[in-house]
């Protein structure tokens, strides 16, 4: 697309869409051991954020 034939808005069509199929997608079978993956994550997470959390409270009841 030229310059000349941007829309008025500005907006270009993004050249990354791509066209959804017909027929439903089969599920990955990799999606459990995805899910499990993520979970994990979420998991080790949540711990830092909680030892975060207690540092910081401890921190705050010295001050």
């Amino acid at each position: 697309m030229s310059p000349d034939e941007t829309p008025a808005d500005g907006n270009r069509p993004s050249a990354s869409v791509t066209p959804i199929p017909d027929a439903p997608v089969a599920p990955n079978p990799s999606i459990p051991e995805m899910l499990q993956a993520i979970m994990a994550r979420f998991i080790q997470q949540e711990e830092t954020n909680k030892s975060t959390s207690d540092r910081l409270a401890a921190l705050a009841a010295a001050l």
